[in-house]
C-alpha cells in the first residue's frame, strides 16, 4: 500500500515508514493522556458536586432553622398575643409588628378555628382546612411542610397561659429560601425534589452531558429530613473537558514539532544507508549493457561490498553460460527431436504390434469358436462329447475376453474408446446379464440375488455394451472370488440427477486393507496367491474403472477379508419415455430375404465356416481367396454384398475395395461392402471407413451381428419382402426418414405408437412455449426446447428436430424475439408430423381390409393344425400352414418369426410364439 502511494525507492519508504512510526506513537500518546486525564477530572469533579450538594443541604437546614426560631420568637410577643384576644388591636399592631419583623415571606395569623385574621398575602389560602393547620392547633406544637406550589410552610401555634389560641403561618418559596443560602452558580442545575417527586428545576438544559450528584435529607438535616426533601445537583461535564482539549492541542502541537525533527533525522539516516545501494543499483543497470563495468568496490567495506562482488562473479558465469548457450540449446533440441520421433515410432509399433496380435490370434480364434458352435448344433452328438465341446468354447471365449481386455486397455489408455449412444432397456439388459452367469452360479451352487430399484425407469438412454462390459467383469470377479454364498446385484438411483449407481457385493475371500489402493491397477489383484488359485489378469477393475470415468461416474470398494468385497459404481444414464427396440427380434425378422454374397477370404477355414453359416440362411454364396480373384468375379456381377477380408495375399482387402469403388464409377450401382478383419482398434476401422468399405465386422464373427449388418445395408425390392418395405412402401413420407426408423427401431408398430403418443402430447406444444416467451421465462422454454428436441431425434422427425435446435440454440444466446419468430416454423413442422400420423392410420385401415381373407373361426382352424403339428415335432405338415397365415394376417412380422422357428427346428419357441399370436387375434387355444 506504502509503495504504491509513494513509489519504491528505498529513500522515501524508510521516510515514511519511520514517519508512520512516528505518528502511531504520538497518536497512542496523546490517547492515553487524554484518557487519564479525562478519568481523574471526572472523577475529581464528582466528588466536589457531592460536596457541594452537602454543602447546600447544611446551609439550606440552616437557614430553616434560623427561620423557625424567628418564627417561634414572633409568636411569643406580647403584642401578637394581644391582638389575637382582643380583635380592636389587630388592625393597629400586627402589620407593623410584621413589617419591623425582618422575614422575607408570607405571613399569616389564624385563630383557633383557623380563619385567617391577618395576612400580607394578595389570597391567602383556607388554611382551616388543612389539615397540618388543624394538627398543630390541636397539638400545640409547630410543624413545617412542602406545600403543592413548591413553597416550605411552617405553622407554629400562639399560646395564652399554655392554651393555643391560634398560629401563624408562614409560607415562603422553597428556590428563594435556597438561594438566599447559596449563590447560585451559572455553571451548575439544581432539582428538588419532595418525595421522589421533582417540584423544582433551575439552570438545566437539554441535550447537554453532566456530572451530577443527588442526596436526600439525612437525619444531620433534620427539618429537611422530615420534609423528605432531596437535592440534584449538576455540573457541565465541557467544563472539564476543556481542560483535556486544551492539554490535547498543547500535546499535538508538540508531537509534531518532534515529528519534524524526527523526519529531518530520519532523511540523514536513510540516506547513509539508501546511497550506496542506488548506487549498486545504478552499476548494475549499466553492467546490463556493459559488461565491462564492475559493481565492486562500493567503498561501505560492509555486507554490501561482499553482495557486489558476489554479483560480479554471478554475471561472469551467466555471461560464461550464455556464450555456450545456444550450441546446448540445439543440442538439446536434436536430441528432443530424436526422442519424439523414438516415442512416435514406439506408439506405431504397438499399435501395429496390437493390430498385428489382434489378426493373428482372432483368425484362428474365428475358426475355433464357429466351428464349436456348428459341432455343437449337430443332432448325432452324445452329450458326453457335446460337453467337451461346451468346455472348449468356454476356454476359447475365455481366451477371446481375455484378448478384448488388452486391446481395450490400450485403447482407453490412449483415449482411443468412443461411447455410442442409443436407447436400452435397463432392466432387460441386468436380466440378460443374471443369465449369462447362470451357468457358473448353478455350478458353484451359490444364490444370485438381483434387486432393481422401482422408482428407476425402464428404459435409458447411454451405451449399453459399456455398461454391460462393466456389469460383467465386477460380478465376474464376484462370482470367481465367491466359493460359498453368493452375489447379490443392487440398482437404485443416486443423488445425483440422471446416475444410476450399481453396487455388487460378494461373500467371497475379500481385498486385504493394504490392497485396496492398488485393486484398480492394471494387471493387479489382491496378491500373487489369489492369481495361483483364482487366474485372471487383473485387467478387468481397471477397465471398469476407465470406462465408469469416461461415462461420467466413479468407482469405489469396500471389503472385509473373509466376509466379501462391495464394488459401487455410478455412470451418467438419462431416462427416456422412448422404448427400446427388441433387438432380438428384428434380427429374427431381418433373416428372411434370400441374397447372393461374395465371400472373399484367404484362410481356408474361415471361408469354410462363413460358407456353412451363410447357405444355412439360404443366402447363394461364391468365393474367393485373394482381393484379385474377389476384383474379377465382381465383374461377373448378380451380386447383393461383399464380405471382405482385410489382410490376403495377391491383393489385399482394402485394394479390392479401390477398384470395385473406381468400377462403380461408370456403372453408377453401389455395392455395399463389408469388412471382416481381426484388426480391431479404432485407427484401422477408421481407414477401412474412409476407403469407402461401409461397414466392418471383427473377428471372430457374431453371425447375429453379420446378417443385421448385411439386411441393414443391402437395399433391393426384388429381395425386400420384410417389414421395412411393407413399410417403405405405404407410408414413405418427406416427414421422417423410413430407413433410418427400422435402423433405430426395428418394430414398425412401437414405432408408429410412440410416433402417436409423441403427436398427442406436443402437437400444442407452441402455445406453451408463446406463453413462456412472452413473460420472459427462458428456462422453462428451455427445458421444453430440450425436451422436444430429444425425443424428436430419437423418432428421426427431421424437421421438428432441426426446427427444436435451432430454437433451443437462440434460446441460449438469449435471443428471444428470433425464438418467438421461429415458433410458427415449429408448429408447421408439428402439423406436418401430425398429419402423416393420420394418413398412416388410414392407409394401416385400408391394408388391412385388403389383405385380412381369413375369417376367425378359419384362422382357429389353421391354429390347432399347426400346434398338433408343434407337439408331433412334424415340420413338413407345420410349414405349409404358417404359408396360409402369411397369406391371411396383417401380423405378418410375427409369422416370419414363427417360420424362422421351425426352419431351426425350434418347436417350443415357435410354439410360444403362436399362442402370442392367437392372443393378439383374440382366438382362444380350447387345448
Amino acid at each position: 500500500m506504502i509503495e504504491e502511494m509513494f513509489g519504491k525507492s528505498i529513500k522515501t519508504r524508510l521516510l515514511v515508514r519511520f514517519a508512520a512510526l512516528v505518528i502511531v506513537l504520538m497518536v497512542l500518546t496523546i490517547s492515553t493522556v487524554a484518557t487519564l486525564l479525562t478519568d481523574t477530572l471526572l472523577q475529581e469533579a464528582s466528588n466536589d458536586i457531592a460536596a457541594y450538594n452537602t454543602q447546600c443541604l447544611d446551609n439550606f437546614e440552616q437557614h430553616i432553622n434560623m427561620m423557625f426560631d424567628a418564627i417561634k420568637n414572633l409568636s411569643k410577643n406580647t403584642l401578637v398575643i394581644n391582638a389575637l384576644i382582643d380583635p380592636g388591636e389587630r388592625s393597629n399592631n400586627l402589620s407593623k409588628i410584621v413589617e419591623t419583623f425582618k422575614i422575607h415571606g408570607d405571613i399569616s395569623i389564624v385563630d383557633f378555628a383557623g380563619y385567617t385574621i391577618y395576612t400580607n398575602m394578595n389570597k391567602p389560602p383556607e388554611y382551616s382546612k388543612l389539615l397540618q393547620t388543624r394538627l398543630s392547633l390541636a397539638s400545640g406544637s409547630a410543624s413545617t411542610f412542602l406545600s403543592d406550589r413548591g413553597s416550605i410552610v411552617f405553622i407554629v401555634p400562639i399560646e395564652y397561659y399554655r392554651t393555643p389560641q391560634g398560629a401563624i403561618i408562614f409560607e415562603s418559596d422553597c428556590l428563594d429560601l435556597f438561594f438566599r443560602t447559596i449563590q447560585k452558580e451559572r455553571t451548575y442545575f439544581y432539582r428538588f425534589y419532595a418525595a421522589d417527586k421533582m417540584i423544582r428545576e433551575v439552570n438545566f438544559t437539554k441535550n447537554e452531558s453532566y456530572i451530577t450528584s443527588k442526596k436526600s435529607a439525612s437525619s444531620r438535616n433534620q427539618n429537611l429530613a422530615n420534609l423528605r426533601f432531596t437535592l440534584e445537583v449538576g455540573q457541565l461535564k465541557a467544563v472539564y473537558l476543556q481542560v483535556v482539549y486544551d492539554a490535547v492541542m498543547k500535546l499535538s502541537i508538540i508531537g509534531v514539532i518532534f515529528l519534524l525533527a524526527a523526519l529531518y533525522i530520519t532523511k540523514k539516516i536513510g540516506n547513509s544507508i539508501a546511497d550506496p545501494i542506488l548506487e549498486l543499483c545504478n552499476k548494475i543497470e549499466k553492467a546490463a549493457d556493459n559488461k565491462e563495468i564492475r559493481c565492486s568496490p562500493t567503498g561501505t567495506g560492509d555486507e554490501l561490498e561482499t553482495l557486489a562482488k558476489t554479483f560480479d562473479i554471478r554475471t561472469d558465469s551467466l555471461m560464461a553460460a550464455y556464450e555456450t548457450l545456444e550450441d546446448r540449446v540445439e543440442k538439446r533440441t536434436a536430441e528432443l527431436a530424436k526422442a519424439k520421433e523414438a516415442a512416435e515410432a514406439a506408439s506405431v509399433a504397438k499399435s501395429a504390434f496390437l493390430a498385428n496380435m489382434s489378426h493373428e490370434i482372432r483368425t484362428p480364434m474365428n475358426s475355433v469358436l464357429g466351428f464349436l458352435e456348428l459341432v455343437a448344433e449337430d443332432a448325432a452328438l452324445n452329450d458326453k462329447n457335446r460337453q467337451y465341446i461346451a468346455t472348449a468354447a468356454v476356454s476359447a471365449k475365455s481366451l477371446l475376453r481375455l484378448i478384448n481386455d488388452i486391446l481395450d486397455i490400450s485403447k482407453l489408455e490412449s483415449g482411443k474408446v468412443e461411447l455410442e449412444t442409443q436407447v436400452f432397456n435397463l432392466k432387460r439388459l441386468i436380466k440378460n446379464i443374471e443369465n449369462s452367469f447362470e451357468h457358473q452360479i448353478t455350478q458353484k451352487k451359490l444364490f444370485f440375488n438381483l434387486n432393481v430399484d422401482s422408482a428407476l425407469s425402464e428404459h435409458f438412454i447411454g451405451d449399453p455394451l459399456r455398461l454391460t462390459q462393466i456389469i460383467n467383469n465386477l460380478v465376474g470377479n464376484a462370482v470367481k472370488f465367491t466359493d460359498h454364498g453368493g452375489v447379490t446385484l443392487n440398482v437404485t438411483p443416486a443423488e445425483i440427477d440422471n446416475t444410476v449407481m450399481f453396487s455388487i457385493s460378494d461373500t467371497g475371500i475379500g481385498i486385504p486393507d493394504d490392497r485396496m489402493e492398488h485393486i484398480f491397477e492394471s494387471f493387479t489383484q489382491a496378491d500373487s496367491s489369489t492369481t495361483r488359485r483364482f487366474g485372471g489378469t487383473g485387467l478387468g477393475t481397471t477397465i471398469s474403472k476407465q470406462l465408469v470415468a469416461l461415462m461420467g461416474g466413479h468407482i469405489w470398494v469396500e471389503s472385509k477379508v473373509n466376509k466379501g468385497s462391495t464394488f459401487y459404481f455410478t455412470v451418467t444414464l438419462n431416462p427416456t419415455e422412448l422404448v427400446a427396440s427388441d433387438t432380438a427380434d428384428i434380427k429374427e425378422l431381418r433373416t428372411n430375404r434370400k441374397f447372393r454374397i461374395l465371400v472373399a477370404e484367404d484362410i481356408e477355414e474361415n471361408l469354410t465356416l462363413i460358407n456353412i453359416w451363410l447357405r444355412r440362411q439360404g443366402h447363394r454364396v461364391e468365393t474367393a481367396r485373394n482381393g484379385y480373384e474377389a476384383v474379377e468375379r465382381y465383374k461377373n456381377g448378380g451380386f447383393d454384398i461383399i464380405l471382405m477380408d482385410m489382410q490376403m495375399p495377391v491383393m489385399d482387402g482394402l485394394e479390392a475395395t479401390e477398384h470395385i469403388r473406381n468400377m462403380e464409377l461408370e456403372t453408377g450401382r453401389h455395392i455395399p461392402i463389408i469388412a471382416l478383419t481381426a484388426s480391431v482398434t479404432s485407427d484401422d476401422n477408421m481407414i477401412y471407413i474412409e476407403k469407402q468399405v461401409d461397414e466392418v465386422v471383427a473377428k471372430p464373427i457374431d453371425f447375429k451381428i453379420l446378417f443385421d449388418t448385411m439386411e441393414r445395408l443391402i437395399q433391393g425390392d426384388e429381395v425386400q419382402t420384410d417389414n421395412l418395405q411393407e413399410h417403405s412402401e405405404t407410408f414413405h413420407s418427406t416427414v421422417i426418414d423410413t430407413l433410418k426408423v427400422m435402423d433405430l427401431w426395428g418394430d414398425w408398430d412401437i414405432y408408429t405408437k410412440a410416433l402417436t403418443s409423441f403427436i398427442e402430447r406436443y402437437r400444442n406444444i407452441t402455445a406453451e412455449l408463446t406463453s413462456y416467451l412472452e413473460t420472459a421465462d427462458t428456462d422453462s422454454a428451455k427445458k421444453i426446447t430440450h425436451t422436444l428436441r430429444g425425443v424428436a431425434g430419437n423418432l428421426v422427425l427431421t424437421n421438428v428436430y432441426e426446427t427444436a435446435m435451432k430454437i433451443d440454440d437462440l434460446l441460449k444466446d438469449g435471443k428471444i424475439d428470433n425464438a418467438k419468430e421461429c415458433l410458427k416454423d415449429l408448429e408447421q413442422t408439428l402439423s406436418d408430423a401430425a398429419n402423416y400420423v393420420k394418413t398412416m392410420e388410414l392407409q394401416k385401415t385400408d391394408t388391412e381390409q385388403e389383405i385380412r381373407e381369413l375369417s376367425k373361426e378359419e384362422l382357429k382352424e389353421v391354429f390347432t393344425k399347426i400346434l398338433t403339428a408343434y407337439d408331433q415335432y412334424n415340420p413338413d405338415e407345420a410349414e405349409p400352414l404358417i404359408k396360409t397365415l402369411k397369406g391371411g394376417l396383417l401380423h405378418t412380422d410375427m409369422v416370419v418369426s414363427i417360420e424362422k422357428s421351425i426352419e431351426e427346428l425350434d418347436f417350443g419357441r415357435a410354439k410360444e410364439q403362436t399362442i402370442k399370436l392367437m392372443e393378439s387375434l383374440e382366438i382362444h387355444n380350447n387345448g
